[in-house]
């Protein structure tokens, strides 16, 4: 069976390939021989001699004059749409849309954040809780057990975006890699082990700030309520329609530590694991919360504490090869 093609999905290919064809000089025609290309070709031995050129009629040059038309309302079929996805996958392969991918990309990611933050943020009256990252680049943190734990995947690397709006697109890696620690922090052998290694199980997503939990302008620690919302990566199939752990909406917070100057010193993330696949966390002991009660992921069964980690070469090799896809 063919598979279903999100009209997401296909209205972006319709305008890569608009653009695509304006930069490269292209009529429909021309478009639409470079798409059906070997299926046409496919063809060749059985054309009489001196007869016309015979084209696969399953796409047509009407259909893409149609679907590519200004005035066009309807998206074009799934089963059309196999052959259009298969030529869009070798522009990306080829570099020839890295240009549009990376605008597009820019404008979904701005709508997503903002859409977010609309739906889920309900603290615009404490707007210096909302916005207390915003204008951090790309950063990574990292939530790692030591050897022995029985978590399957004691180590996450999480790399955060880039806060606007309180809003920051998230990936999560699961590694199968123990904390190797000195002096308390993480060993350049742990990192070369890291990315030596494959990661499993991948998420991604976007964390929203929410509302105050503990928050004050100045110096001290700021605790903020957070939503994190992700989609496991790499689904292949639905089976019976549903995976488990497919989809999380997961309670989180954000700790912050600042100095007298307003300089922020500590900052880590804690998300509420009970919803991930159990070898991604362990069972949590009850103990009594530090902080009064105002985050759902305190009391959560699982969970996981994620630290700032200064970028080094091996996390940033890591982010560039993950960093392209949900934004």
């Amino acid at each position: 069976m063919i598979g279903f093609f999100p009209k997401a999905l296909k209205e972006y290919a319709r305008l890569a390939l608009l653009e695509y064809k304006d930069k490269n000089g292209i009529g429909n025609q021309r478009l639409r021989d470079m798409i059906m290309q070997p299926e046409d070709d496919a063809l060749v031995p059985f054309e009489k001699s001196k007869a016309p050129k015979t084209r696969d009629t399953r796409l047509t040059l009407d259909d893409i004059k149609k679907w590519l038309s200004a005035k066009s309302i309807h998206q074009i079929g799934d089963t059309k749409f196999t052959f259009i996805n298969r030529f869009l996958q070798t522009l990306r392969i080829s570099g020839e849309l890295a240009e549009y991918d990376l605008r597009f990309c820019e404008e979904r990611r701005n709508y997503h954040r903002q859409a977010l933050c609309d739906v889920l943020s309900n603290a615009y009256e404490q707007e210096a809780a909302i916005t207390a990252l915003d204008g951090a680049h790309q950063h990574y943190l990292i939530s790692a057990q030591t050897e022995g734990t029985a978590a399957k995947f004691p180590t996450c690397v999480i790399i955060a975006h880039g806060y606007a709006g309180g809003v920051t697109p998230l990936t999560l890696l699961f590694s199968e890699v123990p904390a190797q620690r000195e002096g308390g922090h993480l060993t350049d052998s742990f990192f070369d082990d890291l990315t030596a290694n494959r990661f499993p199980l991948v998420y991604r997503g976007y964390l929203i700030l929410t509302t105050r939990l503990h928050f004050q302008d100045g110096p001290g620690r700021h605790m903020i309520n957070a939503r994190a919302v992700f989609s496991l990566d790499d689904v292949q199939s639905l089976g019976d329609g549903w995976i488990p752990h497919a989809r999380v909406l997961a309670d989180t917070n954000v700790m912050i530590d600042k100095n007298n100057d307003g300089d922020i010193m500590r900052y880590s993330i804690k998300i509420d694991t009970t919803d991930f696949p159990e070898e991604t966390s362990i069972k949590l002991k009850k103990t009594e919360a530090r902080y009064p009660k105002g985050s759902a992921a305190d009391e959560a069964e699982r969970s996981m504490t994620a630290e700032i980690q200064p970028e080094n070469e091996h996390l940033k090799t890591i982010a560039d090869k993950f960093s392209g896809g949900y934004q």
